[in-house]
């Protein structure tokens, strides 16, 4: 692969991504910048064309990445590779209301550029420069694909609201979520969007609330387990005020577990 600019050192080089008016994902036509923070920093933005988070926060302290559309969790997946996060047989729990097991085409036609067809890379990118020519082209359920065939994880388990097979295997109900059935990895990335208990249409689960508290908690434990966590706020999938507020809530339970 050819290299342009820096190579990526780890997570800092995250705070090089974004800015970029470039992006596929589902009602955001701007990708912001990434600000170092915590859960507490996250902010709701609404202007007349479109809804997300304000800025991108990255908690180096939590090893915790927070976007809105969800493929630019890659972007988090490869730093944490560089940063060394991942190590051995990794697992990644995707823990989602869809399965995001679409495969990228070979070309993609560029947003920014109608006349550019950029082509999906064979291998994981090397500088933030490559990152930021690529993640963000991708739609919002084609960026797990990249990651294995790049070799970043061994394995996917799907957790989600309801039981059914996808492209990365078959999803589990996510009311049976028990973070010990991951205990043979020997490192866990745990991305989780945060419209997992809602349907596409905005609905609630039908679930007691004495499942919701099980399943909140349980998720919020393997954000406190896991090696590394991205978080994506779905705008476009359900009241984005709301989805902002629930992972500042989850985030807070997992900070003080």
């Amino acid at each position: 692969m050819t290299t342009n600019g820096q190579l990526i050192q780890g997570l800092e080089s995250l705070l090089n991504y974004g800015d970029l008016h470039t992006d596929r994902g589902v009602g955001r036509s701007y990708v912001p910048e990434v600000r170092e923070g915590s859960y507490t920093d996250l902010s709701h933005q609404d202007t007349a064309y479109e809804e997300g988070l304000e800025t991108y926060v990255l908690d180096r302290e939590n090893n915790t990445f927070f976007v809105d559309d969800h493929n630019h969790a890659l972007a988090g997946w490869i730093a944490a590779t560089y940063e060394g996060l991942l190590q051995g047989e990794t697992l990644l729990l995707h823990i989602d209301f869809h399965e995001d097991d679409k495969r990228p085409p070979r070309q993609i036609h560029s947003v920014e550029d109608a006349g550019y067809f950029l082509e999906t890379p064979e291998e994981m990118p090397l500088t933030m420069e490559e990152v930021n020519s690529f993640v963000p082209e991708l739609q919002i359920n084609e960026f797990v694909d990249p990651a294995l065939e790049w070799g970043l994880f061994d394995g996917v388990e799907n957790r989600g609201l309801k039981e059914e097979s996808s492209g990365h295997g078959y999803r589990t109900d996510i009311s049976s979520f028990h973070w010990n059935d991951f205990s043979d990895y020997d490192s866990v990335v745990v991305d989780i969007d945060v419209d997992f208990m809602m349907g596409v249409d905005g609905k609630h689960h039908s679930y007691d609330d004495e499942t919701v508290e099980y399943v909140e908690k349980s998720v919020a434990r393997a954000a406190s387990e896991a090696d590394f966590v991205t978080w994506a706020t779905s705008p476009g999938f359900m009241k984005h005020e709301e989805a902002v507020e629930k992972v500042r809530e989850l985030a807070e339970i997992a900070e003080e577990m």
